[in-house]
């Protein structure tokens, strides 16, 4: 998502907070909305696996691990087309 706000150059501070940064994207890129809704909800996975010292992470089941990887296999493909004069184009004047 990162890449997204850079390409289309919004201004965003360091977070790993999957809920900002696709509501910051979402303006610029109507056509991955759903996907950048479903990735959203994987913040807590990003901070528990990235900070195991806060929370005690549990290992997800084989069906959760797939049922994530969706949405991001979707954002994947659908992004695989875009180029960054296609942000530029939805970049706000």
């Amino acid at each position: 998502m990162k890449g997204l706000l850079v390409m289309a150059d919004v201004p965003f501070t360091e977070t790993h907070d999957l809920q900002r940064l696709g509501t910051l994207a979402a303006p610029h890129y109507p056509e991955y909305d759903a996907a950048l809704v479903a990735i959203r909800t994987l913040t807590a996975w990003n901070f528990v696996y990235r900070y195991p010292d806060l929370d005690e992470p549990t290992e997800p089941s084989r069906d959760e691990v797939e049922q994530a990887m969706r949405p991001i296999g979707a954002l994947l493909a659908a992004l695989a087309n875009i180029s960054r004069d296609d942000a530029i184009d939805q970049a706000p004047a």
